[in-house]
Protein backbone atom coordinates (compact mmCIF):
# COMPACT_ATOMS: atom_id res chain seq x y z
CA UNK A 1 0.00 0.00 0.00
CA UNK A 2 1.09 3.73 -0.87
CA UNK A 3 1.34 5.49 2.34
CA UNK A 4 0.03 9.35 1.37
CA UNK A 5 1.37 11.86 3.54
CA UNK A 6 -1.25 13.57 5.76
CA UNK A 7 -1.58 17.22 4.45
CA UNK A 8 -0.41 18.08 8.20
CA UNK A 9 2.46 16.64 9.62
CA UNK A 10 2.28 15.97 13.56
CA UNK A 11 5.31 17.05 15.38
CA UNK A 12 5.43 15.09 18.89
CA UNK A 13 7.61 16.52 21.77
CA UNK A 14 8.39 15.03 24.67
CA UNK A 15 8.39 17.23 28.34
CA UNK A 16 11.41 17.92 29.62
CA UNK A 17 13.56 16.07 26.69
CA UNK A 18 16.07 18.17 24.65
CA UNK A 19 15.06 16.53 22.00
CA UNK A 20 13.86 18.45 18.30
CA UNK A 21 11.16 16.03 18.67
CA UNK A 22 9.63 13.44 16.22
CA UNK A 23 7.84 14.33 13.09
CA UNK A 24 4.93 12.15 12.07
CA UNK A 25 3.91 12.49 8.16
CA UNK A 26 1.83 9.20 7.31
CA UNK A 27 -0.33 6.94 9.00
CA UNK A 28 2.11 4.11 8.54
CA UNK A 29 4.65 6.41 10.26
CA UNK A 30 1.80 6.96 13.47
CA UNK A 31 1.32 2.79 13.07
CA UNK A 32 5.04 2.17 13.18
CA UNK A 33 5.38 5.19 16.34
CA UNK A 34 2.67 3.54 18.14
CA UNK A 35 4.00 0.02 18.17
CA UNK A 36 7.76 0.63 18.64
CA UNK A 37 8.59 4.51 20.43
CA UNK A 38 5.39 4.74 22.13
CA UNK A 39 5.82 5.47 25.83
CA UNK A 40 4.55 3.33 28.40
CA UNK A 41 1.10 5.05 29.23
CA UNK A 42 -1.37 2.64 27.21
CA UNK A 43 -4.79 3.34 27.43
CA UNK A 44 -7.61 3.48 25.58
CA UNK A 45 -7.23 6.45 23.61
CA UNK A 46 -3.76 4.26 22.24
CA UNK A 47 -5.51 1.50 21.81
CA UNK A 48 -8.18 3.53 19.61
CA UNK A 49 -5.40 4.84 17.54
CA UNK A 50 -3.90 1.51 16.95
CA UNK A 51 -7.68 0.00 15.56
CA UNK A 52 -7.68 3.05 13.44
CA UNK A 53 -4.09 2.86 12.11
CA UNK A 54 -4.55 -0.29 10.89
CA UNK A 55 -7.97 -0.18 9.38
CA UNK A 56 -6.68 3.24 8.09
CA UNK A 57 -3.86 1.10 6.03
CA UNK A 58 -6.07 -1.26 5.31
CA UNK A 59 -8.64 0.88 3.38
CA UNK A 60 -11.51 0.59 6.03
CA UNK A 61 -11.42 4.52 7.60
CA UNK A 62 -9.74 7.49 6.23
CA UNK A 63 -6.47 8.46 6.70
CA UNK A 64 -7.35 11.45 8.60
CA UNK A 65 -9.48 9.13 11.19
CA UNK A 66 -6.35 7.83 12.06
CA UNK A 67 -4.59 11.33 12.10
CA UNK A 68 -7.03 12.52 14.97
CA UNK A 69 -6.98 8.99 16.33
CA UNK A 70 -3.45 9.34 16.83
CA UNK A 71 -3.34 12.90 18.07
CA UNK A 72 -5.34 12.13 20.76
CA UNK A 73 -3.46 9.57 22.11
CA UNK A 74 -0.47 11.46 21.59
CA UNK A 75 -2.31 14.30 24.12
CA UNK A 76 -3.39 11.54 26.73
CA UNK A 77 0.77 10.48 26.65
CA UNK A 78 1.25 14.36 27.61
CA UNK A 79 3.10 14.86 24.20
CA UNK A 80 3.91 18.25 23.05
CA UNK A 81 1.95 18.40 19.92
CA UNK A 82 2.75 21.10 17.16
CA UNK A 83 0.55 20.07 13.69
CA UNK A 84 2.60 21.79 10.55
CA UNK A 85 1.65 22.35 7.16
CA UNK A 86 3.85 19.93 4.88
CA UNK A 87 2.60 21.54 2.27
CA UNK A 88 3.98 25.19 1.36
CA UNK A 89 1.85 25.82 -2.01
CA UNK A 90 -1.87 25.67 -2.27
CA UNK A 91 -1.66 23.85 -5.10
CA UNK A 92 0.58 20.75 -3.62
CA UNK A 93 -1.99 20.71 -1.19
CA UNK A 94 -4.98 20.42 -3.66
CA UNK A 95 -2.62 17.15 -5.37
CA UNK A 96 -2.13 16.00 -2.02
CA UNK A 97 -5.64 15.71 -1.33
CA UNK A 98 -7.19 14.96 -4.56
CA UNK A 99 -4.37 11.81 -4.55
CA UNK A 100 -5.32 10.62 -1.37
CA UNK A 101 -8.95 10.84 -2.20
CA UNK A 102 -8.01 8.74 -5.61
CA UNK A 103 -6.15 6.28 -3.26
CA UNK A 104 -9.08 5.78 -1.09
CA UNK A 105 -11.05 4.96 -3.55
CA UNK A 106 -9.39 2.28 -5.16
CA UNK A 107 -8.33 0.26 -1.67
CA UNK A 108 -12.76 0.36 -1.64
CA UNK A 109 -12.68 -0.86 -4.53
CA UNK A 110 -10.74 -4.23 -3.74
Amino acid sequence: MISVPWSKYVLLKRPNTPTSGVAVATTKEAAYFLLSRWPEEKGESYKRAVRTCAAAIRGEVSDRAAQAAFVVAAMYASFFIELRNLYSDPFEEEIAEVSAEILSEERRAR
